[in-house]
Parts: structure tokens; sequence; C-alpha cells
């Protein structure tokens, strides 16, 4: 499975990944999303995440999110904006960050296109 997520085949169709853990109550989550918005979900879960804004309070796991998020800020017309000088690391201890990393890949099926799709509608 892995494999072929990682192949050099650029025309090959993102795989989506459907969240299982527990919520409130016992149901599982159920987000459905790809690799890269999987991680970022999965944070607010465990609440591990690496980059914060001290400006916005807006937390990150990935670096690419935090790129992301500095890009659509300079976009916005709102007069606050978040600069990469504003970011704060955030350092997890040891047995939190391995613990969140082996639930992670615990709560990760393989889903559907449609699924996705349908959560975005």
């Amino acid at each position: 499975m892995l494999n072929n997520m990682f192949s050099s085949n650029e025309h090959a169709e993102k795989q989506f990944f459907k969240c299982t853990y527990p919520c409130v109550g016992g149901s599982p989550c159920g987000h459905v999303g790809t690799v890269g918005e999987y991680t970022e979900h999965f944070a607010a879960h465990t609440s591990l995440y690496r980059i914060k804004f001290g400006s916005c309070g807006a937390r990150f796991v990935e670096e690419a999110m935090f790129f992301d998020h500095i890009d659509r800020s300079e976009k916005s017309r709102t007069s606050e904006k978040c600069l990469v000088e504003k970011r704060q690391n955030i350092n997890n201890d040891r047995d939190s960050v391995l613990l969140a990393y082996r639930n992670r890949n615990m709560h990760l099926l393989l889903a559907r296109r449609e699924d996705y799709d349908k959560l975005r509608t």
C-alpha cells in the first residue's frame, strides 16, 4: 500500500484515509483525508503540534501547512498578518510523541475518494 502511495507515477490517484480514533462517546472519528491532511487532523486528537504562531495561535504539525498559512495570511484583507518571525517551535516530550505516532498508525484505514468527496460537499 505505501509503495503505491509514493510511486513515481505522477498520474496515480491520491489515496485517502479514514480516522478511526475514538471520540467522546466511543464512536470513531470518521474524518477522511489525504496523508498530509490526516497528519494535521490527528494532532487535534493528541494536541501534539510542532509549530505555533504567536500572533494568531494557529498550530501545525507539518511545516508545509505552516507556510501555506503564511501565504493565505498574506493574501487576506485583515490587518494582522502571520509572519515567519512570529513562529514558535513546540517541544513535546519523547513518550507523548511516540505514543501519538503509534496511535496515528493504528487508527488509519484506507478510504475511497467518494468518502472524501462526500465530506467536502
